[in-house]
């Protein structure tokens, strides 16, 4: 799992999946939006969850991945 990373668009079905089963998630953040003006109910649900990657678009997964090539052991 420590190679292993989720991309999606979605911080609560996605980020806090990938999450829960020890995998890396990519936030693919297209609007950029703040974790702070998203919905009262959205922000709740999400709690303290937040995603270990934030990108704009899928040209910038690439960064991601050497940044995890980095850390991760194997």
């Amino acid at each position: 799992p420590e190679q292993v990373m989720h991309v999606g668009d979605s911080l609560l079905h996605d980020i806090v999946g990938a999450q829960a089963v020890g995998i890396h998630g990519v936030w693919l953040n297209r609007k950029r939006l703040a974790v702070a003006d998203l919905p009262a109910q959205l922000q709740h649900q999400l709690g303290d969850t937040r995603a270990e990657y934030e990108i704009s678009s899928l040209t910038e997964l690439h960064a991601c991945i050497d940044r995890l090539m980095e850390i991760a052991p194997g």
